[in-house]
This record gives C-alpha cells, sequence and structure tokens, in this order.
C-alpha cells in the first residue's frame, strides 16, 4: 500500500493525520541558540509563548536527509511505497533534503514539491493520501498531486508583515506598502511556489472577508468534497468566525481551523491567517 509522508510546514491537525495515516517529518526552529523540532517538543501554543516572551525573532532549517530516511524505512520494511509531499521548494530547502534521502531509499519513494505551505500543503496530502486509500499506484498518485498542486488555492494575511520581510520571504516592498495605515496585504503564492502580494485592503475585517471571497472564485465541481483548512497566530476567534463565514458561504465537506505551526508561523508572526482549500 501506499503511504503519505509531508513535514511539520502542513499544520494538520493530529486527528486528520491519524485518521489518514501520514507521517509528518519535523522542521527545525531556532530561537538564538536554542533548537526546537517543530510539533514535537515545540507545540503551536509554546511557539506562540516565545513570539511573545523572546525579543530575537526565530528563524527555521529544514530537516537533514536521514530525517526522512528514519521516517520512510520502517514504511518500506512493512512493503508499503512512500510519497513524499514538502512544503514549497521555494520557501524551503525541505524538497531537497527530501529528494536527498529518496535517492538513498530507491525507487519506491517519490518526492513532489507542493509548491505551498501551511494547510496548502497539508490538505494536498490528505488529497494525496485519500487517493492512495482508494488504490491508486505510487506514479499515478504522484502525478494527481503534481497536477492538483497548481489548482490549490492559497491565501495568507498578516496582521504586521515585518516577520516575513525579515525572514528573507517578501522583499522590502511589502514592508513599505504596509506601512500605509490600516493597509492590509493579502498574498498568495506565485507559480514558483514563493509569496506575492495578491490584494491590498483597508483594514483587518475588510481583508479577512476578502480573504472568504477569495476562496469562493474558481468553485470546484462539488464543494461537499473540498477541505478548506484555517491555520493561525494568536486569533483564533477570527480564525473561528472566517470559518463560519467560509462554512456558511459554500457548505464544504470539512472545515479545520488549527494554530500555526511554529515553520510558518515564524514568518506569519502574531495575527496570521492562512487559508487553502
Amino acid at each position: 500500500m501506499l503511504k503519505i509522508v509531508t513535514d511539520s510546514s502542513c499544520d494538520l491537525p493530529e486527528e486528520i493525520v491519524r485518521r489518514h495515516d501520514i507521517t509528518v517529518v519535523p522542521l527545525r526552529v531556532n530561537f538564538g541558540a536554542d533548537t526546537y523540532h517543530d510539533g514535537v517538543d515545540l507545540s503551536p501554543r509554546e511557539f506562540q509563548r516565545l513570539l511573545l516572551t523572546r525579543e530575537e525573532l526565530p528563524t527555521t532549517s529544514q530537516p537533514p536527509p536521514r530525517d526522512f530516511e528514519l521516517a520512510c524505512r520502517p514504511l518500506l520494511e512493512q512493503g508499503h511505497q512512500v510519497l513524499i509531499v514538502t512544503i514549497s521548494s521555494g520557501l524551503s530547502g525541505t524538497y531537497i533534503s527530501a529528494a536527498m534521502a529518496a535517492e538513498t531509499l530507491g525507487p519506491d519513494v517519490v518526492v513532489v514539491d507542493s509548491l505551498l505551505a501551511s494547510v496548502g500543503v497539508g490538505i494536498l496530502a490528505v488529497k494525496a493520501a485519500r487517493a492512495a486509500e482508494a488504490g491508486g499506484t505510487l506514479a499515478e498518485v504522484a502525478e494527481y498531486v503534481r497536477r492538483h498542486r497548481m489548482e490549490m488555492r492559497i491565501f495568507f494575511t498578516p496582521d504586521t508583515v515585518e516577520n516575513i520581510v525579515r525572514g528573507g520571504r517578501m522583499n522590502i516592498f511589502a514592508r513599505s506598502a504596509a506601512a500605509i495605515p490600516d493597509l492590509k496585504l493579502i498574498l498568495t503564492r506565485s507559480s514558483a511556489g514563493t509569496i506575492q502580494i495578491l490584494e491590498r485592503v483597508r483594514g483587518r475585517n475588510r481583508a479577512l472577508d476578502r480573504v472568504a471571497d477569495l476562496v469562493g472564485e474558481d468553485p470546484p465541481k462539488d464543494w461537499s468534497r473540498e477541505i478548506v483548512g484555517i491555520s493561525h497566530v494568536y486569533c483564533l476567534s477570527e480564525a473561528e468566525m472566517l470559518a463560519s463565514e467560509i462554512s456558511y458561504r459554500y457548505r464544504p465537506g470539512e472545515v479545520f481551523v488549527r494554530e500555526m505551526g511554529s515553520t510558518i508561523g515564524t514568518h506569519a508572526g502574531r495575527g496570521g491567517i492562512v487559508v487553502a482549500r
């Protein structure tokens, strides 16, 4: 049987990870000299506490190839094949680490660059798991993921762009644009899997309402089979209100809200919200 492996940028709720038997490899988060494994010894709640109490901004780093090898070998020994779905190579070196591991492990391990981040990666991994559960082969599911990744819709609205600019994921233009009072940015991914500005709107509430609009554009054939994921950094009430609005408007099959893990939360900053479907 085909098994799915992803990385901790996926921001999937633990219940969904268990339901689809997805293996999650942690990325690294550094606060000064202290290094943590995302989701293992640094929970989203503890990460948010550190964001508020530590003066320095955290940094992130990809797992070494050995971490992917350790995650995949038991699956291979059980007779499974493995598809690894990683965070965008435009944002992290994680894809390269996974690809290096796959070269060592052999042809029963294939790696696909999601060109996405946060819940976008997570939803793509779930869709891959569903396809595998339906009997898809390694080659079939890998091709499905490569095709479907460009159909995914993902939007990110930060309360401030300071973290993302300082982390090198957005150019200085974003900072100058966001310096205008009450101007909020709505970001999305480029075709290369990097971050780009999609729209500028006035006010936080308007930004969130506009994200709800964007989620419904280019609608799927069947909303009842659609998953919408929302991750947030220390703004649960806003994330839940957005989830309720999306549920009311579109009636997707599943909507989940999760505290953003430290991998993406490092760059999103407090008040950051990511929505994907």
